[in-house]
């Protein structure tokens, strides 16, 4: 050694490592004495930072903190280096799954059905007695709704305007009634069945010029009982039995 001059000590590699650690933790706690803000430490490994050089740590590897709760970074931190401890936007929460849409089933609407009786073949003239054809097509409209379910039945009697309109009025609606007392008779549930008389509204042949019997004749589609009814199929063992 010569006079005057200084020995520099060798460094071993692990000091200067812990040399620049304490340099930069010392650094950082100064700043932010400095700025005003008071220091903070949070637990958590250096292990689980992907830089422990990004993020200024103590000596029990805590996260030092400023007064706003932020970790403090290092030179060599960078946006990739982010940890949950220290940036909780990072473990956003899953929107939940909506919920399945569930497709409304309208249920079966009845299908309305019409059958019309001619008056001169089903009744007598001038009568409100069934004919025994006429009974031999009602048969037939019971069979077919007594296979149902949310009946609805509309029996409408009408006429051919010859005659007053009380009158006619008074036979469309004994004719119709007729109808609707062989059904009932017949296992059909009253309280579905309706039955109205119109006598002579709602024509559906008009015949000017004619008279007698040719008036008459061509006056016959207005003579006539309508049977309208909706129904629903019912399932086999939901069918009512013929009485």
């Amino acid at each position: 050694m010569e006079h005057g001059s200084i020995r520099k000590t060798p460094t071993a590699p692990g000091m200067r490592n812990r040399v620049r650690t304490a340099g930069a933790l010392g650094l950082a706690v100064a700043a932010c004495m400095l700025g005003g803000g008071a220091v903070a430490a949070e637990s958590g490994s250096a292990a689980a930072v992907n830089n422990p050089e990004g993020y200024v740590q103590n000596r029990a590897d805590e996260f030092v903190r400023n007064s706003a709760g932020e970790c403090w970074h290092t030179r060599a931190w960078s946006p990739e280096d982010r940890i949950l401890p220290c940036n909780p936007e990072l473990a956003q929460k899953e929107e939940p799954a909506p919920p399945p849409v569930v497709a409304k089933v309208e249920p079966p609407q009845p299908m309305p059905k019409k059958i019309s009786l001619s008056s001169d073949a089903y009744f007598g003239f001038d009568k409100a007695t069934l004919r025994p054809d006429a009974e031999d097509k009602l048969n037939q409209i019971v069979q077919m709704i007594q296979g149902t379910k949310n009946t609805r039945i509309q029996i409408t009697g009408y006429t051919d305007p010859i005659g007053s309109d009380r009158y006619n009025q008074t036979l469309s609606q004994r004719r119709a009634q007729a109808v609707r007392d062989y059904l009932v008779n017949h296992g059909i549930e009253p309280s579905v069945i309706a039955a109205d008389g119109r006598g002579e509204q709602d024509l559906v042949a008009t015949c000017p010029g004619k008279t007698g019997q040719a008036l008459i004749q061509c006056y016959q589609p207005n003579r006539r009982t309508e049977i309208e009814f909706s129904a629903l199929e019912a399932s086999p063992g939901q069918q009512q039995q013929p009485q």
